[in-house]
Protein backbone atom coordinates (compact mmCIF):
# COMPACT_ATOMS: atom_id res chain seq x y z
CA UNK A 1 0.00 0.00 0.00
CA UNK A 2 3.15 2.60 0.29
CA UNK A 3 3.08 2.90 -3.57
CA UNK A 4 -0.69 4.28 -2.96
CA UNK A 5 0.47 6.90 -0.65
CA UNK A 6 0.02 10.69 -1.35
CA UNK A 7 3.24 12.69 -2.52
CA UNK A 8 2.82 14.66 0.84
CA UNK A 9 2.28 11.76 2.93
CA UNK A 10 5.03 10.21 5.95
CA UNK A 11 4.66 7.23 7.77
CA UNK A 12 5.96 8.21 11.07
CA UNK A 13 6.10 5.31 13.32
CA UNK A 14 6.38 1.68 12.37
CA UNK A 15 7.19 -0.01 15.47
CA UNK A 16 6.25 -4.12 15.27
CA UNK A 17 6.27 -5.64 19.05
CA UNK A 18 5.15 -9.70 18.40
CA UNK A 19 2.08 -9.89 16.51
CA UNK A 20 0.96 -5.81 16.85
CA UNK A 21 1.93 -2.78 14.92
CA UNK A 22 2.03 0.33 16.37
CA UNK A 23 1.51 2.98 13.35
CA UNK A 24 1.56 6.34 12.72
CA UNK A 25 1.16 8.30 9.46
CA UNK A 26 0.70 12.10 8.38
CA UNK A 27 -0.92 13.18 5.12
CA UNK A 28 -2.11 17.02 4.20
CA UNK A 29 -1.09 17.76 7.90
CA UNK A 30 -3.05 15.68 9.21
CA UNK A 31 -1.87 12.44 11.59
CA UNK A 32 -3.20 9.58 11.88
CA UNK A 33 -1.82 6.68 14.97
CA UNK A 34 -3.11 3.46 15.90
CA UNK A 35 -2.72 -0.35 16.02
CA UNK A 36 -2.74 -3.70 13.50
CA UNK A 37 -3.11 -6.84 15.55
CA UNK A 38 -2.39 -9.59 12.86
CA UNK A 39 -3.29 -13.35 13.76
CA UNK A 40 -3.00 -17.04 11.81
CA UNK A 41 -6.54 -16.30 10.51
CA UNK A 42 -7.58 -12.28 11.03
CA UNK A 43 -6.42 -8.96 11.66
CA UNK A 44 -7.39 -6.17 13.49
CA UNK A 45 -6.92 -2.50 12.78
CA UNK A 46 -7.63 0.37 15.12
CA UNK A 47 -6.77 3.92 14.44
CA UNK A 48 -7.50 6.92 15.83
CA UNK A 49 -8.91 9.94 13.59
CA UNK A 50 -8.16 13.85 14.51
CA UNK A 51 -11.97 14.82 15.17
CA UNK A 52 -11.88 16.84 11.80
CA UNK A 53 -12.07 13.06 9.92
CA UNK A 54 -14.46 11.73 12.60
CA UNK A 55 -17.54 12.60 10.32
CA UNK A 56 -15.80 10.33 8.20
CA UNK A 57 -15.22 7.22 9.73
CA UNK A 58 -17.96 5.06 8.32
CA UNK A 59 -16.61 6.26 4.77
CA UNK A 60 -13.20 5.31 6.10
CA UNK A 61 -13.79 1.60 7.64
CA UNK A 62 -15.33 0.48 4.15
CA UNK A 63 -12.95 2.01 1.58
CA UNK A 64 -10.19 -0.03 4.46
CA UNK A 65 -12.00 -3.33 3.77
CA UNK A 66 -12.68 -3.14 0.28
CA UNK A 67 -9.06 -2.38 -0.41
CA UNK A 68 -8.17 -5.07 2.27
CA UNK A 69 -10.41 -7.40 0.58
CA UNK A 70 -9.15 -7.07 -3.05
CA UNK A 71 -5.68 -7.11 -1.57
CA UNK A 72 -6.57 -10.51 -0.30
CA UNK A 73 -8.10 -11.31 -3.33
CA UNK A 74 -4.81 -10.83 -5.12
CA UNK A 75 -2.90 -12.71 -3.08
CA UNK A 76 -4.72 -16.12 -3.57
Amino acid sequence: MRSQLPKDATIDKEEWKGNTLAFAATANKITITGSLVVTDKEFDITAKLPLMLRMFEGRIERAIKEQTASLLKEKR
